[in-house]
């Protein structure tokens, strides 16, 4: 829940740092889900977690940025906020930006995805990101994105 002095004390209390939850989650990966960059940094700084460490699915650090809540990604509503952890990440030699989930998804689908514009416009424009693969449903990120936007599995209104 992003307070750095309650995982300061349970790790010296004993919590092993790396800890695997359902799915192989860790707290890294939900650190940098939270947006919570001080966490993150701290994890992998003082308490040496691999930030390349990857789920089940095969989601790593910049998946589970691309999908942070709106209310932690954005000042502005455009994913504005993730711009910090994003290039923090850029600098860790083992955070693989191009890697692609069990399902074919990139960092952009997810960013997509949860309309996080200005982290898809830093996606471009600092990794050389196109929207020009598909995950292995055949859709781009432009069709995450397109589907995001539309109203699902809403009931019907009565007359």
């Amino acid at each position: 829940n992003g307070c750095l002095e309650a995982c300061q004390y349970l790790i010296e209390k004993g919590a092993f740092p790396d800890s695997k939850a359902k799915h192989r989650t860790t707290p890294f990966q939900l650190a940098v889900w939270q947006n919570n960059l001080s966490i993150a940094r701290w994890l992998v700084e003082e308490c040496d977690v691999d930030p390349s460490q990857v789920n089940d699915f095969g989601c790593g650090a910049v998946h589970w940025m691309a999908i942070s809540p709106p209310c932690r990604a954005d000042s502005t509503g455009r994913g504005d906020a993730l711009l910090p952890m994003a290039r923090w990440l850029s600098y860790l030699k083992s955070v693989n930006y191009h890697l692609k989930q069990a399902h074919g998804h990139t960092c952009l689908h997810k960013a997509a995805w949860m309309g996080h514009v200005d982290f898809c416009s830093y996606l471009h424009e600092e990794h050389n990101f196109w929207d020009d693969c598909t995950d292995l449903a055949g859709n781009y990120a432009a069709d995450l994105a397109d589907m995001a936007s539309q109203p699902r599995n809403m009931p019907s209104r009565p007359n």
